[in-house]
């Protein structure tokens, strides 16, 4: 089991946009889930994200927008 500790108010800027990036992403791959700005939905996503090995494909487009 993975257990995540995060306080979404002490994100910076770049780490609240990658989350939003992974949550939009989430909801693209699964349109009939309910996907809301909080810790329960982040948990989702980045689960649902490594258990598919689709992470690394989000972080590399992640990485190809901000150069």
């Amino acid at each position: 089991m993975n257990i995540y500790i995060m306080k979404i108010d002490r994100l910076n800027d770049v780490q609240f946009n990658h989350i939003l990036e992974v949550l939009i992403n989430y909801k693209r791959c699964n349109p009939d889930i309910d996907v809301y700005l909080n810790e329960s939905s982040i948990k989702e996503a980045l689960n649902y994200f490594v258990k598919n090995g689709l992470f690394e494909s989000l972080t590399e487009n992640i990485m190809n927008d901000t150069e």
